[in-house]
């Protein structure tokens, strides 16, 4: 057995009146695991007991979670020699299919294609064969530290884009950008399993260890859905195990046609009044280099240069309140701006296409930067995030005296 018992011999006595088996001398055959937890390994209640099984139950200690009854279970040596495993198929859970079938599910809707994104709240899961969840995961908070999955990472993981076509082709976009495009099968034996080709459909989540990835035969199997009134809007694609009896799951949800897809960041705009983070509220790194307001000289690849206020004319001077800057449902936009003569007020109006910002009006900036930016309409959106704008403007190479460059300006919340 055991390292710390080895070989063993010695005697049992069965009492068939109080179903108990005692030995002397020799140890039932136990785990290395439970060794600490049972006082007495030699004194054993029978709970059942056939040709060719035994179940017996030693108690365990109350100081190993709780007082309990621990039972082993055993077979016959010349059952186990001569056992061999039945081939049966893995089963099918069962899934709404809202009437339809697996490719209207995918593809079809008014028009002829669907996109569905990973979900922000509960991304990824495992399942038993019959699609039961092993992990009691319904929010982002749910997820344990080992599963390196958290709020921060929602933003990005909802970028992660499959659009399945009623022609038979598929086309991805993952978080980064990446894009790909193939083609896909569904089988029509009620396996509810979808066949890859020529793309190999796989998705960052977030800082998590895991990914959104398909089996060795380039496939994912269909183990849940979830409706919305009558439409089909939550599907868990399974991910089958080569070594273990069970599915990692991935949730996508699918995308409203009608919906905007500037949505979220038009959401982040107009739900705050913003100010020039002068106190370095914002404080993080991109590309492994420090980012602080209020302003940032960086590649945001290699090397960056964070000016305090006072420190250069980018940042502005310490304590002073350059203004605020709003952007209104109706896109409207209104800066009240310190200028070195006194505070104007700037309305012009905004938009939003594919996450980058336009204006008419100037961008809130410290007036210390006016004589190196010739036009401070013309900006580029570096990063819109709750919490904090981070915009550009260039550095005018004749007004400055210096190169052309791209200045950034952070932003956040005030009042």
């Amino acid at each position: 057995m055991i390292p710390s018992y080895g070989e063993e011999s010695g005697t049992f006595f069965l009492d068939i009146d109080s179903k108990t088996l005692t030995t002397s001398d020799a140890t039932i055959l136990h785990t290395n695991e439970n060794d600490a937890c049972v006082d007495n390994w030699r004194g054993m209640k029978v709970f059942s007991i056939t040709e060719n099984s035994l179940q017996l139950g030693v108690l365990r200690k109350d100081s190993c979670d709780g007082a309990a009854t621990l039972v082993f279970n055993f077979i016959s040596k010349d059952y186990s020699d001569n056992w061999v495993a039945e081939d049966l198929p893995d089963p099918n859970p069962a899934i709404d299919l809202n009437g339809g079938t697996v490719d209207d599910l995918l593809s079809v809707t008014s028009t002829t294609s669907k996109t569905w994104s990973l979900s922000p709240d509960t991304p990824f899961n495992w399942t038993d064969l019959n699609g039961t969840f092993l992990n009691d995961w319904n929010s982002v908070e749910d997820y344990p530290d080992w599963a390196a999955y958290t709020p921060d990472d929602q933003v990005a993981v909802v970028n992660n884009k499959i659009t399945f076509n009623d022609d038979g082709t598929v086309t991805t976009i993952d978080s980064n950008g990446n894009e790909a495009a193939g083609t896909y099968i569904t089988s029509t034996d009620g396996t509810n399993v979808i066949t890859f080709t020529d793309i190999t459909p796989v998705f960052p989540v977030g800082s998590s260890l895991d990914k959104v990835s398909t089996t060795a035969n380039n496939e994912w199997k269909i183990i849940k859905t979830g409706l919305t009134g009558t439409t089909v809007t939550d599907v868990w694609f399974g991910k089958r195990d080569e070594v273990k009896s069970e599915y990692m799951v991935f949730h996508f949800v699918l995308e409203d046609p009608n919906a905007d897809p500037n949505a979220e960041v038009k959401a982040i705009l107009t739900g705050n009044t913003w100010k020039i983070d002068s106190n370095r509220t914002y404080d993080t790194t991109i590309g492994g280099i420090a980012v602080q307001g209020p302003a940032v000289y960086s590649d945001f690849a290699s090397w960056s240069w964070n000016p305090l206020p006072g420190e250069q004319y980018a940042a502005g001077d310490v304590g002073v309140d350059y203004g605020d800057m709003t952007f209104n449902i109706d896109g409207t936009m209104v800066v009240n701006q310190l200028t070195d003569s006194g505070s104007v007020t700037l309305n012009g109006t905004w938009s939003v296409s594919d996450g980058e910002l336009t204006i008419t009006a100037e961008m809130l900036h410290p007036w210390t930067a006016d004589y190196a930016v010739a036009d401070w309409t013309a900006i580029r959106t570096f990063k819109i995030e709750p919490g904090a704008l981070l915009l550009q403007a260039e550095r005018d190479a004749t007004l400055s005296g210096e190169d052309a460059f791209w200045i950034t300006w952070i932003f956040v919340p005030g009042v």
